[in-house]
């Protein structure tokens, strides 16, 4: 039965928090045109809006500077904002520095030493040194040094098998958008910039050839702006190509090996190249569902791409899209794959590729590793000397195995590792000496030496971090888990983190404090446990409490829980996220009325859909670059591959009906009906991922709803909850964004949280 989606009836409106704005202050809204949008025959919507949907008209120009305006004003009147600011600055200054990968003779690796807008690419040579992973080693790439505001940021990195060549993807004003570019690196890590540049690059893969004479990566048809504009257009992104690239040669001459064309033009194409450099693995997607097509493109016995090869050389391993398949190892023609195939929580298979009869018949191949009857199986590393590294998700934490590649058998779980997440893993087919990152809410963890030359693996610390805050006190911060019955019965995980008062006291009383409730629920992404400066900032700060919610459509428990929260299933992942907000006022964890929510992208629809459907739960609402305009979204930029998730309004009557009724934009409530939580939308103006349009339109309607069109009728408006947005220049969808930006947004999101929902600042001693 699909997640029904609740009909419209009269509803409880928001409380009157402690953040209000006088009606007056709301600029006028672009003109409401009869406009319409028709996805379905005759199922027209109105699309009054339209205008905000192109960033280089006046009217969306006059439109930002006006909101941006406003929530000035508004953040004006939010009393924590300079703390918080002290606060986080504090708590992001210190050494950052990620697990080391083995290159050749040479070991690579990232640090910050605290707040730099952009980490840094280091080399050293020989055994790494655990002491000198910090900015005294040779730097290869400092993105710093790119740009005047520290927002052309160093996206990806992928070095030949010896170390001797590095290609490399800056992206700009947090654009989609990469240049790539490569350097030789000299003896002792020094690198050499060379005359490399490719444009127009997205969504790519960085894959080089083992005879180091080039790569493969992908690329779209350029764009109709010019190139200072790249990340602010809008139109569809089809037609990508896989592309190799040739040292030396100008992209031009670049040879063309796949192009997605017609009826596939928004299919997409992955390449990685085999362990043994003879093949290259070539992956086609549609869409972000966990199934892809699965190619091998013989190259030569010299390891080069053969000239004039294509995909059309290519064998067809898997040429449905039926279930997931990964690379993990091969030897000669007997490959290992990790594998969805009638495994939701996915297992792993070997297939001998030279014999022609296995060839989509995934079901005949032999099963290496079995599903596990409970925990997911997320990745598996292959090793030196027969050996393998599998990372399993168990109730949203990560787990560590080390076994056999011959067998499969587990030779032991690596049980002395922190309870967190993996934040890092850098081991190959080539060395018996790994490096993995763990990290959890609490702290920002530490890099373990793995070594697996001897029977059972070695685990040691190598190196720890260490937070130079006297705020900052881990035991006196406490994380549980706890599980919230959801509207069908659906048992849905949740973390609960702050100081063990707030946590553990204040429970089954009648608690005063506040809570923050994050969500995402889609595209089967799972939340685990991860440092995050901004919200201890506000555990500390204010004394909230953070409640992370492991909801249906993630990837927590399997593609099963996945698939109960997409498509028809949609409604199930906003009334799990429902259910955990009552279910911390309930259990004394927040007062009814200082709850607020929080999310980004597929969240941030989250946090819309349920701010409308029940604005009497939640005090505040932060919802960042979300998917607003459920109807169109996938005809901007990149969105036609959300459909897997989300469904298409033009694909069927019954799939128009089911979104038209949670969409954002087309279900605010007005002002004469209900009242509506404190709201703030963010987004950046070069975000081409989820544009800003989403954004602009919903707190449009937002505004006209419950405030404007009430004084069109000559009406005193109730609403006194602001509602408002920031959009800031030169950012796009979050990634690359430099530290400065990222400590001014969060103090800009958690002292509007605070003084929305009455929190005074509470920490004496920053």
């Amino acid at each position: 039965m699909q997640g029904q989606v609740p009909k419209k009836v009269q509803r409880l409106g928001a409380k009157r928090g402690g953040l209000k704005v006088d009606p007056r202050m709301y600029p006028k809204t672009p003109c409401r045109g009869e406009t319409y949008f028709e996805p379905r025959p005759g199922k027209k919507v109105l699309d009054v809006f339209h205008e905000l949907e192109d960033p280089e008209a006046d009217i969306c120009k006059e439109f930002v500077r006006e909101q941006n305006k406003l929530t000035e004003q508004v953040l004006e009147e939010c009393p924590g904002r300079a703390d918080y600011t002290e606060l986080m600055t504090t708590l992001m200054d210190y050494p950052k520095t990620t697990a080391p990968r083995k290159k050749g003779d040479l070991v690579f690796y990232y640090h910050n030493t605290g707040l730099q807008a952009q980490s840094v690419l280091y080399s050293q040579s020989g055994a790494v040194d655990p002491k000198r992973m910090d900015e005294t080693s040779q730097v290869v790439i400092d993105p710093n040094q790119l740009s005047d505001d520290g927002t052309v940021s160093l996206s990806s990195a992928s070095f030949t098998k010896d170390g001797k060549l590095l290609a490399y993807a800056l992206s700009s004003g947090g654009s989609d958008w990469k240049e790539v570019r490569v350097l030789g690196i000299e003896d002792g890590g020094k690198p050499v910039e060379m005359e490399d540049k490719l444009m127009w690059v997205k969504f790519s893969s960085l894959a080089w050839t083992h005879d180091n004479k080039g790569f493969f990566y992908n690329s779209y048809p350029e764009p109709s702006v010019s190139l200072d504009k790249a990340g602010t257009e809008t139109g569809s992104n089809e037609n990508q190509r896989l592309m190799y690239h040739r040292v030396g040669s100008n992209q031009k001459d670049d040879a063309l090996i796949w192009e997605a064309k017609g009826e596939e033009s928004q299919y997409m194409m992955g390449a990685e190249i085999s362990d043994d450099g003879r093949w290259a693995v070539l992956t086609i997607c549609k869409g972000c569902d966990a199934v892809n097509q699965l190619h091998l493109l013989p190259l030569a016995e010299d390891l080069a791409l053969p000239q004039g090869s294509t995909f059309a050389d290519a064998i067809a391993v898997i040429d449905d899209f039926e279930a997931e398949y990964e690379y993990v190892s091969n030897d000669g023609s007997a490959f290992v794959f990790k594998t969805n195939h009638k495994a939701p929580r996915s297992k792993v298979l070997r297939v001998d590729v030279a014999d022609k009869t296995n060839f989509g018949t995934p079901e005949a191949w032999e099963t290496l590793i079995p599903e596990d009857p409970a925990d997911v199986l997320e990745w598996v590393s292959a090793m030196k000397g027969g050996n393998l590294v599998t990372c399993y998700l168990h109730n949203a934490r990560h787990i560590l195995q080390h076994r056999s590649s011959g067998t499969g058998e587990l030779k032991r779980s690596l049980d002395e590792l922190p309870v967190g997440s993996v934040a890092g893993f850098t081991g190959n087919a080539d060395d018996d000496e790994a490096f993995v990152k763990f990290t959890s809410f609490t702290s920002p963890g530490s890099i373990f030496r793995l070594d697996v030359s001897g029977s059972s693996c070695k685990v040691e610390v190598f190196k720890e971090t260490e937070l130079n805050c006297p705020a900052y006190k881990p035991e006196d911060l406490v994380t549980e888990q706890v599980f919230v019955k959801s509207k069908d019965g659906t048992r849905v995980p949740m973390f609960v983190v702050g100081t063990k008062g707030a946590v553990g006291e204040l429970r089954g009383e009648s608690p005063k404090g506040a809570a923050l409730l994050y969500g995402y629920g889609g595209f089967n992404i799972s939340l685990t446990p991860s440092f995050s400066a901004s919200r201890l900032s506000y555990i500390l700060g204010f004394g909230g409490v953070v409640a992370i919610a492991n909801l249906r459509g993630g990837g927590e428990f399997g593609e099963e829980w996945h698939k109960a929260g997409v498509g028809l299933q949609k409604q199930n992942v906003f009334d799990d996220f429902q259910s955990c907000g009552e279910f911390l006022i309930r259990e004394g964890y927040c007062a009814e009325d200082k709850l607020a929510i929080e999310g980004g992208s597929n969240g941030g629809l989250l946090v819309g859909a349920c701010l409308n459907q029940r604005p009497d739960l939640f005090a505040c609402g932060i919802a960042h670059v979300g998917v607003m305009d459920m109807l169109k979204f996938q005809r901007f930029t990149i969105g036609h591959a959300w459909c897997t998730d989300f469904g298409n309004s033009e694909d069927s009557d019954e799939m128009f009906e089911y979104i038209v009724k949670y969409s954002p934009l087309h279900n605010v409530p007005s002002g004469s009906e209900v009242t509506y939580p404190a709201t703030m939308v963010l987004t950046g103006d070069h975000d081409d991922r989820v544009v800003p349009l989403h954004s602009l339109k919903f707190i449009a309607e937002l505004q006209y709803q419950q405030i404007l069109s009430i004084l069109e009728n000559g009406e005193e408006p109730v609403q006194t909850n602001p509602l408002v947005a920031r959009i800031e220049t030169r950012a796009g969808h979050g990634a690359g964004k430099p530290t400065k930006k990222v400590i001014q947004q969060n103090a800009d999101v958690y002292s509007f949280v605070a003084a929305a929902t009455s929190t005074p600042w509470v920490l004496a001693d920053k």
